[in-house]
């Protein structure tokens, strides 16, 4: 009797599952009914507006040893590279290169800076803009 029970079960649940299957298959729609999401354009970025670009490019080593360099010169304090944050670069003749750093200077904390320094086509570095304070521009 208890062996009757078990197959009756195991035969129930397994119609269950048959059927709830095939009901299951029959309300799911179709790929051709469902509508497609609508396609997400990038926007590109105009011509000459600040790209980001690696850290560790040869070019933006170059350019903040050289705003470090420059600015120290300036001020006739020394300062300290700790690391740069961000790094951006703009196409005009030549480029720009829009950092934001953290420096230390002397022995002091460090704190963060924006400097903009120029490569002209003939090479040659500019610092432009050393602005102490958060990076708000990058």
């Amino acid at each position: 009797m208890r062996a009757i029970k078990h197959a009756l079960l195991v035969k129930l649940f397994i119609c269950t599952i048959a059927v709830s299957g095939a009901w299951a298959q029959e309300a799911t729609p179709t790929p051709a009914a469902s509508p497609s999401p609508p396609a997400v354009k990038e926007v590109p970025k105009p011509a000459g507006a600040y790209r980001t670009v690696s850290q560790r490019s040869r070019d933006v080593r170059a350019a903040y040893a050289f705003a470090i360099k420059s600015q120290g010169a300036k001020e006739s304090k020394p300062f300290a590279f700790v690391r740069v944050l961000k790094a951006e670069s703009q196409v005009v003749a030549g480029t720009n290169y829009r950092l934001c750093m953290l420096v230390r200077e002397g022995k002091g904390r460090s704190k963060s800076v924006t400097v903009v320094v120029n490569k002209d086509l003939k090479n040659v570095w500019t610092l432009t803009s050393w602005v102490p304070g958060g990076c708000k521009q990058v």
